[in-house]
């Protein structure tokens, strides 16, 4: 293991451990074990919340989308490193270099496995076990196909959006725009905002009325601005949408009728990513049925990741 590598992971691990500590108390929420956190008093016109969030670090993901302390991810005994570089998965030479400045290397075995198929414009279930990396394993690929429609096509036009990233909560959806922060100003630079119940719905009409290439946002507040008497953005130049956390979205009753709605505004070339940890055989088949050329990839680890699991 190179120094670099040593640096990278002692740089994230306070990271990784607020990440690990969130997630877990989300899951314990999703499963009715434990209460929400109570909201403060909301202000005239504000966010829901007073609490202040710390700004975005320019270079920093959690350690568990790098390899993790000593390079094997979540499962012992493990490795979390494919044996295929970068390169030869497909990343172009900007991308290998915005990952490398984000700490990523060597691409993990969901971030090798499903590289190439995204990037092409593919419809994928992309799964494994949480801690492999896969969010760098859905937006690097992402982020390189938004970097050639900007050169043969220019930026996203006013209004539009280029791709979409759905995530089940708020939370998540800063931890993820986090990551696209990082690959951008590590050298692949796009535009990015985050549309959920959190943030003023002012500010975010005025991120998405410029364009913007990437929006991360939560099922019900996208729907909101898709559904408004003027709709704050279309879906005309959508390239990429994915789901994060596929297996939680889909749990959600709420998420069927949004799903229903977003399905039928995307245009015929969209490509749409199904990211997951786990997947019951239900979701799986109405994936399938939908998008019936949906090809499936996977990390080495998700056969330990859920009885449930068919991917």
């Amino acid at each position: 293991m190179s120094n670099k590598e040593r640096e990278s992971r002692a740089f994230w691990e306070e990271e990784d451990s607020l990440l690990l500590e969130n997630d877990r108390k989300r899951r314990r929420r999703v499963m009715g074990l434990e209460a929400p956190e109570p909201m403060t008093e909301p202000e005239p016109g504000g966010p829901r919340s007073r609490k202040t969030e710390k700004p975005l670090p320019a270079l920093k993901v959690w350690q568990s989308e790098v390899g993790g302390r000593g390079g094997r991810g979540t499962n012992k005994g493990e490795p979390f490193f494919s044996p295929r570089t970068f390169a030869e998965v497909g990343a172009s030479d900007e991308l290998q270099a915005a990952l490398a400045a984000c700490g990523a290397v060597r691409p993990s075995h969901v971030q090798a496995a499903g590289y190439d198929v995204i990037a092409a414009g593919k419809d994928v279930i992309l799964a494994d076990q949480t801690g492999s990396g896969k969010t760098l394993g859905y937006l690097g690929p992402v982020v390189q196909r938004l970097r050639e429609l900007e050169v043969r096509e220019g930026m996203t036009p006013p209004g539009q959006v280029r791709a979409i990233v759905l995530v089940p909560t708020a939370e998540l959806g800063q931890q993820v725009l986090r990551v696209a922060k990082a690959l951008s100003a590590g050298g692949a630079p796009f535009r990015s905002t985050i549309v959920t119940g959190e943030h003023k719905w002012g500010t975010q009409r005025k991120a998405l009325a410029a364009g913007v290439e990437l929006v991360v946002a939560t099922p019900g507040r996208l729907r909101s601005h898709l559904g408004a008497e003027r709709p704050s953005l279309q879906l005309g130049g959508l390239a990429h949408l994915v789901l994060d956390e596929a297996d939680v979205l889909y749990g959600d009753d709420d998420f069927a009728a949004a799903w229903d709605e977003l399905r039928a505004a995307l245009p015929p070339s969209a490509a749409v990513a199904f990211v997951t940890a786990t997947l019951t055989p239900a979701a799986q088949e109405a994936i399938e049925a939908q998008f019936p050329l949906v090809e499936r990839r996977r990390g080495r680890e998700i056969g330990r990741a859920s009885c449930r699991e068919r991917v």
